[in-house]
């Protein structure tokens, strides 16, 4: 059987639109496999099937089904995992984001 996944977020207000919660992160961070919302937020940095595992906010039934789907199969809980991992490292890793905030901080120097 599977070996566990993270949950990010799953509303369907406003903000839960626009926002990846530190959960999300740090679960990619650890090589993790993560379910969350299929949102714009979301879309900045994963991928379904590939980086996350990516349903329909508000939809319990899709988000059961995607927790069954990571139990049940070993290698898709593998492969989102390191996809999701790699995602971290490409785009939100503090190697990526501290080049990212020293540019912006030197620029208002």
């Amino acid at each position: 059987m599977g070996r566990g996944c993270a949950l990010g977020i799953f509303g369907t207000t406003a903000k839960a639109q626009r926002v990846i919660p530190n959960k999300a992160f740090q679960a990619l961070a650890c090589g993790v496999p993560l379910i969350t919302a299929d949102t714009p937020a979301a879309a900045e940095l994963l991928t379904d099937g590939d980086s996350a595992v990516l349903v329909p906010p508000g939809d319990p039934a899709a988000l059961a089904a995607a927790v069954r789907s990571l139990a049940d199969d070993d290698e898709l809980a593998r492969r989102i995992g390191a996809g999701g991992r790699a995602a971290y490292e490409r785009a939100a890793s503090e190697a990526v984001l501290g080049a990212r905030w020293r540019k912006l901080i030197e620029g208002l120097l």
